[in-house]
């Protein structure tokens, strides 16, 4: 199945710091939506900092955090 969609990024570099957002939205091109289908609209966003050391080291972070826009259940906590 083939999927498309729109996806834009900003990076800000000053210094030792690159910092920036990923987003994405990706629906599928084909299939069928709905329960047992297999069509999708998925959401994407990954946050990023990095932080520059002499010497070559760093630290950074990099999450991805995703959403499945069609999923029809309740949402679950677990502890």
């Amino acid at each position: 199945m083939w999927g498309a969609g729109p996806t834009g990024v900003l990076v800000y570099m000053k210094g030792p710091i690159v910092a920036g957002v990923l987003v994405k939205n990706v629906w599928s091109m084909g299939g069928h939506h709905g329960m047992g289908g297999n069509g999708n609209s998925m959401f994407l966003t990954q946050p990023f900092f990095n932080y520059n050391f002499e010497g070559g080291w760093y630290v950074g972070t990099s999450p991805i955090l995703t959403i499945d826009w069609q999923i029809r259940t309740q949402p679950a906590f677990i502890f």
